[in-house]
């Protein structure tokens, strides 16, 4: 049919290294499929995932959840959902395994669950300078320190937006 597409593979452990129509790579997050056009799919699976270790540093309101959130730098990504978020229990330190490969920025949150801002580009472009970039190969363990970014400047970019 033709249409915008996704992909998505479910049950799998692993995530799509390369997919093509026919002849011509293209993204499983989002591609078009016009009249009269098409032809094999091929879908290549990678196993190898990325793992994020590291510390989370800074104010922590009394009593406040702490989340961590890895969100892709791809648009088609974001829109896909691609986004891994962990909370952490008390402790500092985070360990979040399973991530597809690519780029990412890594945001620390107290006080704000993470599904109210993660499809909000507007409201990632406000806090991206606040959040750690990260380049994930195949198998990747990356480590980062990430500052946890304030509930009010969250609050205020959300108010700014309406």
């Amino acid at each position: 049919m033709p249409g915008r597409w996704r992909l998505e593979v479910q049950n799998v452990q692993g995530y799509v290294k390369s997919f093509m129509i026919g002849d011509q790579p293209v993204s499983p997050y989002g591609f078009n499929v016009g009249p009269a056009s098409g032809g094999v799919m091929r879908i290549v699976m990678g196993d190898h995932t990325a793992q994020i270790e590291g510390t989370v540093s800074g104010e922590r309101p009394e009593g406040a959840s702490l989340w961590l959130m890895a969100v892709p730098e791809d648009a088609d990504r974001l829109a896909a959902g691609r986004i891994w978020t962990t909370g952490l229990m008390g402790s500092e330190h985070f360990t979040l395994p399973g991530v597809e490969p690519g780029k990412y920025r890594l945001y620390a949150l107290a006080g704000v669950e993470p599904w109210t801002i993660q499809q909000n580009r507007s409201l990632l472009q406000v806090i991206e300078d606040r959040g750690v970039q990260l380049d994930l190969d195949e198998g990747a363990k990356a480590t980062a320190q990430v500052e946890i970014t304030p509930s009010e400047v969250i609050m205020r970019a959300m108010q700014d937006q309406e």
